[in-house]
């Protein structure tokens, strides 16, 4: 994967989205969002590439409800996958709910802002640019490191990448594109869907991401996508790389009467990883029909810092492929009722009401977990990624092995945000 192109495109926002495309993209008459100018100051939007370094109010309100919906979703995902590996964003679905509640009407837009907690629009406006913002800028590459393509696992970056698609014919609010310039920077895409070249287009747009293929409506005049990349290396050294394919490092242990599992850090993003199993002979099927915000919250909250565990875990690929997943039926059963209803017009984004949001897409991860680091490439290639053999070191501590299907969870280490989320099952 060429992470030279990856760290300089995809990190920038939709405004300078266009700078880097060329033939067979999207252009600037098409991007709508890219003409839309800021105005806000970072007191106002608290966005953290532009300085703020606290929270707006109702942060913790809106981390509650989006863990909880996070949540919600990951329970719904693990039935729709039948336990097989998967991983997929619960971040990227919440950026995109907050957008739309600023072109949202009605019952519509009340049932969105009632799954974020009861909030106002714009405290979860705010709320959003602080998260996303800070995701994406705290471990932002200097330009010195965007030049060196050959260990990419080095280039620590976090993207959360949305789209909303607009068909042809349907005139934008400036107050929603203004919405979306102050506190998202997500590309508002206005086109023909019927064109020829669409599907092309759409291609390149997600050249740097997994997956590229969208089983969109022709006919439809309002859907999103989403999609993730994030890379980095592990905070802890490994004591062990044996040949039987699986890595060891003392990592902070985790338990409750149900679950334990292991934390691990990563060096440069604001992230941390967490590997969690049932207890005894439990089934991961079970477990999960519990695993809840509630049980989430006493697994981090039972961590130990002084008690660290030799956390032996299989360094493993998932391939998500290249089509991207509906996510309408998992919201449905996660509260949203009126949201992709005929009754839910968008007024607030289209005067005229004839915007009818016909899908929300998201391109799952594919993922790279080894001793090296975690990576979301948009091509497997674990060769990249392999981890060479070293003399155990033994530590004496306690060994937790993940020798069985498990749970993965990569949360932002400040408010518990799940931005990637699911399961490996190292049985199949």
């Amino acid at each position: 994967m060429k992470l030279k192109s990856l760290v300089a495109c995809l990190l920038l926002s939709a405004i300078t989205l266009a700078s880097c495309a060329n033939s067979g993209a999207f252009s600037d008459s098409e991007i709508i969002s890219s003409g839309q100018k800021r105005e806000k100051t970072a007191a106002e939007t608290f966005n953290y590439a532009d300085g703020a370094i606290e929270p707006p109010k109702g942060y913790n309100t809106y981390s509650n409800a989006a863990q909880g919906l996070g949540f919600k979703l990951f329970r719904a995902k693990y039935e729709e996958h039948g336990g097989k590996s998967f991983a997929f964003s619960p971040a990227n679905t919440l950026l995109q709910l907050s957008l739309l509640a600023n072109g949202a009407s009605g019952d519509a837009k009340n049932e969105i802002l009632l799954n974020l907690g009861g909030l106002t629009a714009e405290d979860v406006n705010t709320c959003s640019s602080y998260f996303k913002s800070r995701m994406e800028e705290v471990a932002k590459p200097k330009k010195n490191e965007q030049e060196d393509e050959n260990k990419p696992f080095e280039i620590p970056h976090t993207s959360l990448f949305n789209n909303v698609f607009v068909n042809n014919g349907n005139e934008i609010t400036k107050a929603f594109l203004q919405a979306d310039a102050e506190y998202y920077g997500i590309n508002i895409i206005r086109t023909d869907f019927s064109s020829n070249d669409f599907s092309e287009k759409q291609k390149k747009l997600f050249e740097n991401y997994t997956g590229s293929s969208v089983d969109y409506d022709k006919k439809s005049n309002l859907y999103t996508t989403s999609s993730l990349s994030v890379s980095d290396s592990w905070l802890s050294e490994l004591t062990d790389a044996g040949s039987d394919g699986y890595i060891t490092s003392e990592e902070s242990y985790l338990s409750t009467d149900k679950a334990e599992g292991v934390i691990k850090y990563a060096k440069s993003n604001p992230l941390k990883f967490l590997a969690v199993k049932p207890k005894g002979k439990t089934a991961l099927d079970d477990y999960m029909s519990v695993f809840d915000v509630n049980e989430y919250n006493a697994l981090l909250n039972s961590q130990d810092i002084k008690n660290a565990v030799a956390a032996k875990l299989p360094q493993f690929t998932i391939d998500s492929g290249e089509k991207a997943k509906p996510l309408s039926p998992l919201l449905r059963k996660s509260g949203f009722y009126m949201l992709f209803s005929d009754d839910a017009r968008f007024k607030a984004m289209n005067i005229a009401g004839n915007l009818k949001l016909s899908e929300m897409y998201e391109f799952e991860p594919s993922l790279i977990f080894s001793g090296n680091a975690l990576n979301t490439p948009a091509k497997i290639d674990s060769d990249l990624y392999k981890t060479e053999k070293i003399e155990s070191k033994a530590s004496g501590k306690k060994t937790v092995s993940f020798d069985e299907p498990f749970i993965f969870i990569l949360l932002d280490n400040e408010s518990g945000i799940p931005v990637m989320a699911g399961v490996y099952d190292n049985t199949k």
